[in-house]
Parts: structure tokens; C-alpha cells; sequence
């Protein structure tokens, strides 16, 4: 006789409520962490745009429950979402990314020290991709006059000499695209470095509205 917790149907990463995936679904997801209600609610982009003359693939637009997830992963401190934001795309991602080094983008020390984690770092880590922290944010958000001024005193560096890291094709990885001034950064340090095979990966978009799309 089987036992009550073997019968037991899983829980939805975002609602909580027991759901069964169909069985087309197991074949192509292999693991499903969202019943099919929210997963209907996902809004997705995948289209490629240059930023500073990099080539950048953008997943899902900024809207709905991706950006609800992503705000409750980060700010709520939601780590058990974490499968949320790469699970989807990971086949095409491994043939398109596959022996480039991801780098994500950092955070301040200030926002690591108040969450407690990585945010990116814990998305990569949960996906097995090969992935090194290489770089340093230095400064946080400021206000003046009740305005955020986020950039202001902003630096990126690199943490270790060029030497010292794996390779030279890069996968620069950031979560939601807004002002992209941080992001900007990053391929400044990173070229002044010397990596020059660099491409992006951006999970949320925040100006899906632009068509524009170019091939990696």
C-alpha cells in the first residue's frame, strides 16, 4: 500500500499549490517547478540586442510573474526560486554559451551584506554553469534631494589579473536590464582587461519594446 507522502502531488515554486505537470511537459522540462496557471502568466522575449557592441540575449520581458518572482527572490530573499530564472532556456543556453566562462554582474556590499546571498551567483550555482565571480562594484545607491541617483561614485573593477582566469570567451550575466549603466561598466573592465569575446545574458528586460535582433 502506498504511503500518503509517496502520492503526494508537488508544489508550484510561485503559488504554493499542488499541481500535476502533463506528461509532454515532464518529457521536455524533465523537473516543472510551476503549475500551469502561472506558468501561462510568463511573458517572454528572447530576442538579442547589441549593448556597446556586444551581442545580448534578453529571456523574458520585465512584466508579470517573472518580475514579481524575480523582486521576491531578491528583496524577499526567496532563495527556493531560484530555479525559476534559467530552468526554461538551460538546453539552448548550454549549445549556445557552451566553454564560455559566465561572469555576473556584482552587487554592492552593501546589498550583499543585506541579503545574505548572491542572486546571481545562487542562479548559476542551481544550473551547474561554469561561472566566477571576477568582478568588484564598489559604491551603492545615493539619494540627493529625495532623488536616487544609482550611479553616482559606481566603479567596476576585476578582482584577479587577467592571467589568473580560465578563459577568454565570457558570458556576462545580469538579471533585469533598466539604465544598463552597470552593465556598460562591466564590458569597460572587462575590455580594458583583454577578454574581447565577451556576449550577455540579461534574464528580464526592462525595454522589450525595441525591435531590434542580431544572431550570437
Amino acid at each position: 500500500m502506498k504511503s500518503e507522502t509517496a502520492t503526494e502531488k508537488p508544489l508550484c515554486l510561485y503559488c504554493l499549490r499542488p499541481f500535476e505537470a502533463s506528461p509532454i511537459r515532464r518529457i521536455i522540462e524533465k523537473d516543472s517547478f510551476l503549475c500551469d496557471e502561472c506558468l501561462s502568466q510568463i511573458e517572454y522575449c528572447e530576442k538579442i540586442r547589441k549593448i556597446d557592441g556586444i551581442n545580448t540575449l534578453f529571456l523574458f520581458k520585465y512584466k508579470g510573474l517573472m518580475k514579481e518572482a524575480l523582486i521576491q527572490y531578491k528583496e524577499r530573499m526567496d532563495v527556493a526560486l531560484r530555479p525559476l530564472f534559467l530552468h526554461f532556456h538551460q538546453p539552448i543556453l548550454k549549445l549556445l554559451f557552451r566553454k564560455r566562462l559566465f561572469v555576473p554582474v556584482p552587487s554592492t556590499a552593501e546589498n550583499m551584506n543585506r541579503r545574505g546571498f548572491s542572486p546571481l551567483g545562487e542562479i548559476l550555482e542551481n544550473t551547474a554553469s561554469h561561472f566566477e565571480n571576477i568582478l568588484s562594484l564598489e559604491g551603492g545607491i545615493q539619494k540627493q534631494n529625495g532623488i536616487v541617483d544609482r550611479h553616482r561614485k559606481r566603479h567596476v573593477s576585476l578582482l584577479r589579473k587577467r592571467s589568473e582566469i580560465s578563459t577568454d570567451r565570457i558570458v556576462l550575466f545580469d538579471d533585469v536590464l533598466t539604465t544598463g549603466e552597470t552593465f556598460r561598466q562591466c564590458i569597460a573592465c572587462l575590455r580594458q582587461a583583454g577578454f574581447l569575446d565577451i556576449v550577455g545574458l540579461i534574464l528580464l528586460d526592462n525595454h522589450f519594446d525595441r525591435e531590434i535582433g542580431f544572431n550570437l
